[in-house]
């Protein structure tokens, strides 16, 4: 959130709830893309009992969020394109029946230019516009012209006039990768699109947990191991202190679209920028990690990442 650089936690929970409880999506999850190494510095801890003793002075005890819901969808355009869910909100459907007509961040938007985003970061682009039914090959190129992925995008098991058919294709971009323009093609028949994607490093913090199940916002503790949140922006070679909130089921209060989730602190965690100021921090997940919500930022909240553990 807040500027571009931290912009796709604020808009992916402006589309569901400003809370960290994100709800999940039911599309099928799609392949994973090419797993990027990295030499970036790794801190460890044991996502364990709650460390109240932890919590520096003038932290607040307790965040609340309030609990909301939305969807996921790319609504369909007229013309063969990629873009993301909320670049077809800001556009509206062609028949007019959904309408961006309020000034919000949506409408900042350029669906139609170079999709510009900072290290960590993940989105989904839908190609729009296609021919309703049939496959597309989506492939995603580094500055190089080297192919890093290749996918062939099927229809979804229930088209609309409204959402796009075609499954989304996943771009996930790590602490390693490098900065630069990378290319999305998308091809159906004798129909071809790309889409440029100009990665760079951000100039103020940023957290980004790295989910092993992009539906769900989360972690199975009966199938995920480690926690693994990647960071940019950090003073280099300075360590940086990040306070992780918990929400367990019951944490709620109110009911409906009332209703808000009270997360209360829950253990503080150290994470040193490397040169260019990114880093990974990895939390244990042991049967003992309580089940729930979590929500990590740093000091002033400019830096923060939510998931869950079920």
């Amino acid at each position: 959130m807040f500027g571009l650089a931290a912009l796709g936690l604020l808009l992916l929970c402006g589309a569901c709830g400003s809370g960290p409880n994100a709800p999940s999506a039911d599309p099928p999850v799609p392949p994973s893309p090419p797993s990027v190494a990295s030499e970036q510095p790794q801190a460890e801890a044991v996502l364990e009992d709650p460390r109240p003793g932890q919590r520096p002075a003038g932290l607040d005890k307790e965040l609340r969020f309030p609990v909301g819901g939305g969807g996921f969808n790319c609504y369909q355009q007229q013309e063969f394109a990629l873009m993301t869910y909320l670049e077809t909100e800001a556009l509206g459907l062609p028949d007019g029946t959904i309408e961006s007509g309020e000034a919000t961040v949506y409408d900042t938007l350029d669906p139609r230019g170079p999709f510009m985003e900072t290290i960590p970061f993940e989105d989904s682009f839908c190609v729009v516009g296609s021919k309703s039914g049939a496959a597309v090959t989506v492939t995603l190129t580094d500055p190089s012209g080297q192919t890093m992925d290749e996918q062939v995008v099927t229809p979804l098991s229930d088209p609309s006039n409204v959402v796009s058919d075609q499954k989304p294709f996943f771009v996930r971009f790590l602490p390693g990768v490098a900065e630069g323009t990378y290319t999305l093609t998308a091809v159906q028949g004798g129909h071809t699109v790309t889409r440029e994607i100009r990665v760079s490093l951000p100039s103020s913090p940023k957290a980004f947990a790295v989910f092993d199940d992009r539906y769900s916002y989360g972690y199975d503790r009966a199938k995920s191991t480690t926690v693994t949140v990647a960071f940019g922006g950090l003073p280099p070679n300075e360590p940086t202190e990040f306070y992780l909130y918990h929400a367990g089921p019951d944490s709620y209060e109110g009911e409906g679209l009332d209703s808000v989730e009270v997360n209360t602190f829950h253990s503080a965690h150290t994470v040193t920028g490397s040169l260019d100021g990114t880093a990974f921090l990895a939390l244990r997940i042991t049967p003992g990690t309580l089940v729930g919500s979590y929500y990590l930022r740093n000091l002033d909240e400019t830096a923060h990442t939510t998931w869950k553990i079920y």
